[in-house]
């Protein structure tokens, strides 16, 4: 065991959660790819297209918004973000991950689903 003299000063152990989202890369690629930092009218314009081109699986897939961004783009909006899908898609079940990998816009029933 080394032991270091600090002169008085301390050292403070932490855990750095330097970490990757491996399977992520695989999932990505078979979802529409979305811009960054849109309004959520313009992803909805995406996610239409996403929707005619993703038949067959029932669901409409999406990943990269920015959701931390539609916070700030879109304070003013009177509708929530799962309205907005519902309205969009009241018939499909929609999922979007966001652009981090640590949250998804999804409507009522994507929810349902889940």
């Amino acid at each position: 065991m080394t032991v270091i003299d600090l002169e008085g000063k301390f050292v403070f152990p932490g855990f750095v959660d330097n970490h990757i989202h491996v399977p992520e890369s695989g999932i990505n690629s078979k979802l529409c790819q979305l811009p960054l930092d849109l309004s959520s009218r313009e992803y909805i314009d995406y996610l239409y297209d996403c929707a005619d081109i993703q038949t067959g699986t029932g669901w409409i897939r999406a990943s990269g918004a920015s959701l931390f961004g539609l916070r700030t783009t879109n304070s003013n909006l009177s509708e929530s973000p799962i309205k907005l899908l519902d309205d969009a898609f009241p018939d499909r079940p929609v999922m979007v991950l966001d652009d981090v990998g640590h949250a998804v816009w999804t409507n009522t029933l994507g929810l349902n689903f889940s």
